[in-house]
């Protein structure tokens, strides 16, 4: 009996996920028909048509490792011949961020650093994306393309975003730039989505989250603390970027219930940590002011069993 209950159930799952990879496959095909009929039409509403296709696919499956991240190339080059160049990048930067080793990764970081150079006018972010493109795929046409444009231009980044880092902060005003701690924080992001693998990008994102924390960034600091404990959980600072994010969630941005949520987190996966006690306390106290807080301290410690002096 149990047999025979089994034996339906396992057919409709079987017809079930042939249904998804049947779809999945229509719409493959309804695509790859568009891209057919607008070859070599120009016109802004045969482009908006296919960003429309591309747009609900990448939606719908947004883990494909093939067909993804070419719509999402694809679709980048549509909202660049249409101008609309912020929605290139950002349909870029998706493509490298969750599919980094896709086959049109090179071809994208070079538009990318096209676009940044040429139409959004950010030269950094531009020599940052075809330098990049040089270290990641070296045997690469595009990385060929790159080289040429950057020609003499090369520099050491590290060298250079570790010196943007140490002059945010103007010590004979006492006083933070904020322009440059705008672009420290944009450089460090970009180069965490291009060179993911670099022993550098932990680094990075650290000091990032803190340089926003201080010019009051704070879901910008939440959202680099939070890439860096998700993507390098072995990296020595791990733990304390899990504790700022709770940190800021309490203290600046008063979510309490997000930052509690963390807090136990932190507490639950790093017991030993130096930070511990703390992130129990804070715990113990959110919402609370000052007084509260230091009330509640005096009264535990008066509690406290007297100590033995035989």
């Amino acid at each position: 009996m149990k047999y025979n209950l089994i034996l339906p159930l396992f057919l409709l799952l079987f017809m079930a996920l042939m249904g998804c990879t049947s779809e999945q496959q229509k719409r493959q095909a309804a695509i790859a028909g568009l891209e057919a009929e607008a070859e070599g039409k120009t016109d802004a509403a045969t482009a908006k048509i296919l960003i429309e296709s591309y747009t609900d696919y990448i939606s719908a499956y947004p883990e494909d490792p093939t067909f993804t991240p070419r719509y999402l190339y694809r679709e980048a080059t549509l909202q660049y011949r249409l101008s609309n160049f912020p929605a290139a990048a950002e349909r870029l930067l998706q493509l490298l961020e969750r599919h980094n080793g896709a086959e049109v990764a090179p071809q994208a970081m070079l538009l990318l650093g096209d676009l940044y150079n040429s139409a959004l006018q950010q030269p950094k972010a531009g020599q940052l994306a075809l330098q990049a493109l040089t270290r990641r795929f070296p045997e690469s046409e595009s990385t060929k393309t790159a080289a040429e444009q950057l020609g003499n231009t090369m520099v050491a980044l590290e060298d250079e975003l570790e010196a943007l880092r140490l002059s945010i902060y103007n010590d004979s005003l006492a006083r933070l730039d904020f322009r440059k701690a705008d672009l420290y924080i944009q450089q460090s992001e970009l180069y965490s989505i291009l060179l993911p693998d670099d022993a550098l990008t932990p680094t990075l994102l650290y000091r990032a989250g803190e340089i926003a924390r201080s010019a009051r960034n704070y879901e910008k600091a939440l959202e680099l603390y939070g890439r860096l404990h998700s993507h390098y959980p072995e990296f020595e600072k791990a733990p304390q970027a899990l504790f700022m994010q709770a940190f800021i969630l309490d203290n600046d941005l008063k979510r309490f219930d997000e930052a509690g949520q963390l807090y136990q987190q932190f507490i639950d996966q790093y017991p030993d940590d130096d930070f511990a006690s703390s992130a129990q306390v804070l715990l113990e106290n959110l919402g609370k002011d000052e007084e509260e807080i230091i009330r509640n301290l005096n009264t535990k410690a008066g509690n406290q069993p007297a100590p033995n002096n035989q």
